[in-house]
């Protein structure tokens, strides 16, 4: 089946593609990146650490460094560290994920900012289900600026274990977190087949699950702009990144003011398929930031990596690409969005630039860096 995508291309490399994110003498793929707060054309990323060479495959770490852009790349600028999360257990791996008892450490993790401050989400054994999410406050795992960190009370000072509107599942991940315009913190769980997103308490506690309150406006526009799917096991849709907030005006127009008409939390969603190998394609969602949190609308196309391998393209003559479905598209798993310039927080404007990350084939990163208004092509409203 042909897809029609919107070709997103990179401001800053030569050639208009995406870039490599290098860890030098570690692979790592998965990627997240945010701004030095206090370094100029610095930034810091976060990244799975591939396991491929490992003699077994039980110990996840996630790697960090600080990054400069250098010849086409982000690039460490040291060898990167092991970002110090603690190991955890759970008491709900039996039956098919009792193999999970052997696992240690995180996998799957977002670094991202928020209004004031950056976290890092990951999935690590969970006390209400075999793997679930937490988050912790990233000032606490990394060099991140001169100002210390020392306030126990702080709101996800401690890792923090993410609960849920029952029912769990067996493996909770791809949760993301956001704001109201009071700076109020909720979760959102879910994206299909309905959504489920509650207040989000600092132990991690949450309220009931608000999403009903808007049910009724975003099932229609859920019906007629998410992207179908076939019904036969194969194709599924899923939350993928942290939320920005975004105002639909430009910074540098004297006319463009803030205000809760205007401005929104913004995703990507992916439509995954898998035919004997992984294709993901990703969408942005908009949805209110005053209660009760409505869908605003859905991109109508997917977005297209300029540079991202192609089917019957060359990629797959790369090794640990052999043998891949030639008919296919690279796999790229799109991880995080965040602002570009430093001091923007979670929140921009049009004229403003992002960078989009993520992981190929679960063995490599990149990133792309694009202004935040290419990402509103043929975007379909709601109403």
């Amino acid at each position: 089946m042909q897809i029609e995508h919107n070709v997103l291309r990179s401001k800053m490399t030569s050639d208009q593609k995406w870039f490599r994110i290098d860890f030098l003498d570690e692979g790592g793929f998965n990627p997240s990146i945010i701004p030095h707060p206090e370094k100029e054309n610095t930034w810091i990323a976060i990244a799975q650490r591939n396991k491929a060479k490992d003699a077994s495959d039980i110990w996840n770490v996630e790697l960090v460094c600080e990054l400069e852009f250098k010849n086409d790349n982000m690039t460490c600028t040291q060898s990167p560290k092991i970002l110090p999360i603690a190991s955890t257990v759970s008491d709900k791996c039996s039956g098919d994920y009792d193999y999970m008892n052997r696992m240690m450490g995180p996998h799957d993790a977002r670094l991202f900012h928020g209004p004031t401050k950056p976290y890092l989400m990951y999935v690590s054994q969970h006390k209400d289900t075999c793997l679930g999410q937490w988050l912790h406050d990233f000032r606490r795992l990394f060099d991140y600026s001169s100002t210390a960190v020392t306030n126990r009370k702080q709101p996800f000072f401690w890792p923090t274990q993410l609960e849920r509107p029952p029912p769990f599942g067996r493996q909770e991940k791809n949760w993301f977190v956001f704001w109201d315009t009071e700076n109020t913190m909720y979760i959102h769980n879910d994206i299909v087949p309905k959504r489920v997103f509650a207040k989000l308490n600092a132990d991690g506690t949450v309220g009931k699950d608000l999403a009903p309150l808007a049910e009724e406006k975003d099932a229609k526009c859920m019906k007629d702009r998410l992207p179908k799917l076939r019904d036969n096991g194969l194709e599924w849709l899923h939350q993928s990144t942290n939320s920005l907030a975004i105002t639909l005006c430009k910074r540098a127009d004297p006319d463009c003011v803030k205000t809760d008409d205007n401005t929104f939390n913004m995703i990507i969603i992916q439509k995954k398929t898998f035919y004997f190998h992984g294709v993901y394609s990703p969408f942005i969602l908009l949805f209110r930031r005053t209660a009760p949190f409505e869908i605003y609308g859905i991109s109508s196309k997917p977005f297209w990596y300029n540079g991202r391998g192609v089917p019957m393209g060359h990629w797959t003559e790369r090794p640990g690409d052999i043998g891949k479905p030639q008919n296919q598209s690279e796999m790229v798993f799109t991880t995080a969005m965040n602002w570009k310039e430093k001091g923007l927080g979670d929140h921009g404007y049009l004229d403003d630039d992002i960078i989009i990350t993520f992981g190929m084939e679960d063995r490599r990163a990149g990133g792309i860096d694009v202004t935040a208004a290419d990402l509103m092509q043929d975007f379909a409203f709601c109403d």
